[in-house]
Parts: C-alpha cells; sequence; structure tokens
C-alpha cells in the first residue's frame, strides 16, 4: 500500500521513492505476521533509444526484510525487452543472491517478466532458479 510517494524526471532518468506498511508473515521459524513501515525506491535510466537500466531497492524493519535487483535490458520490440539482473533478497532467517536472465513484456499498465539463472543462499548452496512476475503501474 502506497501511503506517500514521490516520482520524478530528470532527463533519461525516472526516480520513484515511496513508504507504506509491510505485513509480513512466516510459517516456519519465526510465526506470525510482523507489521512495520517499508521504503522503496526505484530509478529507470533509457540508454538510447533501445537500451535500459533500472535498480529497485526495498527495506522494511518487519522481519528486516530487504531486497535489491539490478537489470540491464535491450528492447528487442516496443514492448519486448531481453536482459541481464542481479538481485539480493533476505531477512533475519536467510539471505540468498542470484543472476538472471529475462525477458520482459510490459505495456502502459503494467509488465509482466519471466527470468531464470543461478542463485543460492550467500556462502552455501548454489542452484538454478526461474521466476516469473507481474507488476501493475499506478495510472
Amino acid at each position: 500500500m502506497r501511503s506517500s510517494g514521490f516520482l520524478e524526471h530528470f532527463g533519461p532518468l525516472t526516480a520513484e521513492a515511496f513508504v507504506g506498511i509491510a505485513a509480513i508473515e512466516h510459517d516456519v521459524q519465526l510465526q506470525g505476521r510482523a507489521y512495520a513501515p517499508k521504503c522503496v525506491a526505484e530509478f529507470w535510466l533509457n540508454v538510447g533509444e533501445s537500451a535500459w537500466s533500472s535498480l529497485d531497492a526495498t527495506w522494511t524493519s518487519a522481519r528486516e526484510t530487504y531486497a535489491g535487483r539490478l537489470r540491464s535490458g535491450y528492447r528487442l520490440f516496443n514492448n519486448v525487452s531481453v536482459g541481464v539482473e542481479a538481485r539480493v533478497d533476505g531477512n533475519e532467517l536467510d539471505k540468498e543472491a542470484r543472476g538472471d536472465m529475462f525477458v520482459r513484456y510490459a505495456w502502459h499498465g503494467g509488465e509482466v517478466s519471466v527470468a531464470g539463472g543461478i542463485g543460492g543462499r550467500f556462502f552455501s548452496r548454489t542452484q538454478t532458479t526461474c521466476t516469473t512476475s507481474t507488476r501493475r503501474f499506478a495510472s
């Protein structure tokens, strides 16, 4: 839930930040739901007509949860991009990192992407990964 936000364009760079409330529930090791403020920052940089990079970061004190993702993509068609991404996710129980290749389809109201690569817990196991994600843009 976005309760307070900021969106600004600086030439080819778009910056967005907002603060809301996080509700996180764990079924293993940490029982119950935790509520806390959540901070999010997102940056998008258009590099010429076809290339772009993005950086997303989020943090909440609920279970000390954080995530970060850096992407670089190339538009094959107007709405279809391919590229690489690196991401970290963690909380007070676990920390993971991964490197992926992705395909992204975007339209005026949102995006859907599929990514696959390698990842795992810091300093221990590594495995192959595959994720799908969707995002709806505010109108």
